[in-house]
């Protein structure tokens, strides 16, 4: 089943369109990757299926129901939460604290719950809990900026560039978080400009270009497709 369907999705900067048109679905429990050259419109998409950039045509529909013209924030209490290239991590904030935001929408004893899980997914994060987000290494934020998304129970978790800037043997340690995640349940879609390793963990994957989706396959499939060999794996 179908938890996001995207129909003819546009996004528009301006005057100038960032998408064009977009389909695509995204199955529940399953992990779908989107792989595409810089300013392929990626980040776009994610940033719209979330709510921070306003669609300007087309769907976008959670459990069958339009959410376009939702707020980011209702989107959050429905069961949408991204992570964001970058991290943004509150710096001046402690690691649990920076947790605790994240859980905003729950209860305390949500929150309490929700720690303890991110604590058992990322150890580290444990140890460092006292410390400033600010004072964690490249890898620590991107572990802290995945917990913090799953503070607020999602469905579907949006992961935005999350190996970019790490050493390879973080990026390892970042994709079995995220393939545990979605052993446990977590509707997952990543953006990542490591093709070779998303596409190899991938139930489904799409290719974008200049705003549009122009490939799509499961993982195995587009990595053995010669365009995505030739134009992203460097083969």
């Amino acid at each position: 089943m179908a938890l996001v369907e995207i129909e003819k999705l546009t996004s528009h900067y301006g005057r100038i369109p960032a998408l064009r048109g977009v389909d695509m679905r995204i199955e529940e429990r399953q992990l779908s990757v989107l792989v595409g050259a810089n300013g392929a419109g990626k980040t776009t998409l994610m940033r719209t299926i979330s709510g921070v950039r306003p669609a300007s045509g087309g769907d976008i529909r959670f459990e069958g129901a339009s959410i376009r013209r939702l707020s980011a924030a209702k989107r959050v209490r429905l069961g949408i939460a991204q992570v964001p290239e970058g991290r943004q991590m509150f710096p001046a904030l402690t690691v649990e604290d920076n947790l605790v935001m994240g859980g905003y929408t729950r209860t305390s004893a949500e929150i309490r719950e929700g720690i303890d899980r991110a604590f058992a997914l990322f150890p580290i994060l444990k140890t460092k809990r006292r410390e400033l987000a600010g004072t964690l290494s490249g890898g620590q934020q991107q572990m802290l900026a995945i917990a913090r998304a799953l503070m607020s129970k999602p469905r579907l978790l949006l992961l935005d560039e999350p190996s970019m800037g790490l050493a390879p043997l973080l990026v390892a340690e970042i994709f079995r978080s995220v393939q545990k995640l979605q052993a446990e349940g977590v509707t997952i879609f990543l953006v990542e400009q490591n093709a070779h390793a998303a596409l190899k963990i991938a139930d489904r994957a799409y290719v974008m270009e200049t705003g549009r989706t122009v490939l799509e396959g499961t993982g195995p499939e587009l990595l053995a497709n010669d365009r995505v060999r030739q134009a992203y794996l460097g083969i």
